[in-house]
């Protein structure tokens, strides 16, 4: 079978996709095990707390590199402030909404 060819921006975008399921299977693993257990193979340095924000800083790396090649915008301080809060303040919303229904603790 014969390799797959993809242009360079197809391959920054694929390499971002594969940083934000890194983030998702190591949030994923800190739910499972606990925030403070480790991967034998990595070591007792990389809890799973420290590999989630890990991984989540090389997703942010990601999209800065393909925001600096103009594939992706950027965002002025004061804008990525208020998209912080706004899902903040949607988070909170919709949690209290939840622990209402008795479906969060």
């Amino acid at each position: 079978m014969e390799n797959t060819k993809i242009t360079e921006e197809a391959n920054l975008y694929l390499v971002a996709i594969e940083e934000c399921s890194e983030v998702q299977k190591e949030l994923s693993k800190l739910l499972r095990f606990g925030r403070s257990d480790y991967c034998p193979e990595i070591g007792k340095n990389m809890t799973n707390d420290v590999n989630a924000v890990t991984e989540f800083y090389e997703l942010c790396a990601m999209i800065e590199h393909l925001q600096n090649n103009n594939l992706l915008p950027k965002f002025s301080d004061a804008e990525i402030a208020e998209i912080k809060d706004k899902k903040i303040k949607k988070v909170l919303h919709y949690a209290e909404y939840s622990k209402q229904k008795g479906t969060i603790l």
